[in-house]
This record gives C-alpha cells, sequence and structure tokens, in this order.
C-alpha cells in the first residue's frame, strides 16, 4: 500500500493481489512449502527493491519499476515484482 506522506495514517492506494507470490523452487521446496515474508523494501535509483524470507530457508529480493510501480498501484493493475536470481 501507499502511505500519505504527510499523514501515514491515511492510505492512498493499497494493491488487490499479493505483491509477491512463491513460485520459485527455493520458496516452495525447503522448510516450508509456498511461503513468503516480505521483510522491508528500499528504493535506489529508479528500482523498488522488496526483501523477503522465502520457505523459511532464504533471504530474497524482489524487484520493480518504481514508475511502474506506483502507476500501476494508482490504476488498480496485477503488480508483480520480479524475483531477483543470482546464479543457481
Amino acid at each position: 500500500m501507499l502511505l500519505d506522506p504527510n499523514d501515514p495514517t491515511k492510505v492512498l492506494y493499497r494493491s488487490n493481489h499479493p505483491l509477491i507470490e512463491p513460485t520459485e523452487h527455493y520458496e516452495n521446496g525447503l522448510a516450508k512449502f509456498g511461503i513468503v515474508y516480505p521483510c522491508g523494501a528500499v528504493i535506489k535509483d529508479d528500482k523498488l527493491l522488496v526483501y523477503y524470507g522465502g520457505s523459511d530457508s532464504v533471504t530474497c529480493v524482489a524487484t520493480a519499476n518504481l514508475e511502474e510501480f506506483i502507476k500501476d498501484l494508482k490504476e488498480g493493475s496485477n503488480i508483480v515484482l520480479s524475483p531477483v536470481k543470482l546464479n543457481d
């Protein structure tokens, strides 16, 4: 959700769908099947980085273009963050 910077008790926009879903093997096959735990977010340059735990076993990050993310959030579009993949 996006909060009003002057009054963070006011929700400006909210996604109707999960931003992160367990789709990768490391989110579905380790300690807890099909679990992701968003833990925090950072804006770096023009990207939104969302850090999360996967399957109670790994730490992960998913990303989206910040401008597109905010546009989609305001329009009520289905937003999907892309997991950052390193060499497996």
